[in-house]
């Protein structure tokens, strides 16, 4: 998939929302969602029954390596095409979600360097003169009673794609998406909310989007100070349900 489909903008204030439907081929799709990998033995637990692991661990190293499917996936969002179409869209957008940081405006505005590599070592000059940017690719998972409190995404992350591997067509599965909010509160440091300060955020906040949980339609929203974003707790099924999703992170 070379040419990449557009997407429209579903908000665009106080943050930008976006979304692309059937983004990969239909097959492809199917294909890794009934191959969707269990969750390892050595997993990251974020609380709250949220689990998952990355393209860091050696699981996802392992499974690229066995599950064609999901190799190419990965060829998929590693490609040059890939970043060149996401990062440059979103360009303005993404500045304009930094407009408040100076020093993140002039690191953006230098040349964008794409590592491919995690690994991948460059030398004096580009460091000096190109903008670094990574690709993550995590496979999360959230039992049923589990949940994702408010918060706006770490900071040195740019762009935020997600694509949703529901297992039924019902109405109540669609409706786990991701929550969407208009809070006024800045959160630059990606302070998950607890406690009483959970409640207050409710209190003020205002729910302006929520994705559907739906096949195959890729998600995006673009970091800043005022991303507010959660997953309402999961009540659906049995007590084995699980919420799957792959999440593609843009980071500088």
């Amino acid at each position: 998939m070379k040419n990449f489909k557009s997407f429209v903008f579903e908000k665009t204030t106080p943050l930008y929302i976006f979304k692309t439907e059937n983004f990969l081929d239909n097959n492809l799709y199917e294909k890794i969602r009934f191959n969707f990998p269990e969750i390892p033995k050595d997993y990251t637990d974020y609380d709250n029954l949220k689990f998952g692991f990355s393209n860091v661990s050696d699981h996802y190293k392992s499974i690229i390596k066995t599950n064609s499917y999901l190799r190419e996936l990965h060829d998929l969002v590693y490609s040059k095409e890939f970043f060149e179409f996401f990062y440059n869209s979103l360009f303005t957008k993404i500045l304009l979600a930094r407009k408040d940081n100076f020093l993140h405006l002039f690191k953006l505005l230098r040349p964008a360097k794409f590592i491919k590599d995690q690994e991948e070592r460059i030398n004096f000059f580009k460091k000096i003169f190109y903008n670094k940017i990574k690709i993550g690719i995590s496979f999360s998972y959230i039992k049923n009673g589990g949940f994702i409190v408010p918060h706006t995404d770490g900071i040195g992350k740019l762009i935020s794609l997600m694509i949703y591997f529901p297992d039924t067509e019902l109405l109540e599965e669609s409706e786990l998406g991701t929550n969407f909010y208009n809070h006024k509160a800045p959160n630059y440091q990606n302070k998950h909310l607890k406690g009483k300060n959970f409640d207050e955020f409710y209190k003020k906040a205002e729910l302006i989007y929520k994705s559907k949980f739906d096949r195959n339609n890729l998600y995006g929203f673009i970091k800043s100070n005022y991303s507010w974003h959660s997953v309402s707790k999961i009540n659906f099924g049995n007590k084995d349900y699980l919420r799957k999703s792959i999440n593609i992170n843009f980071y500088f």
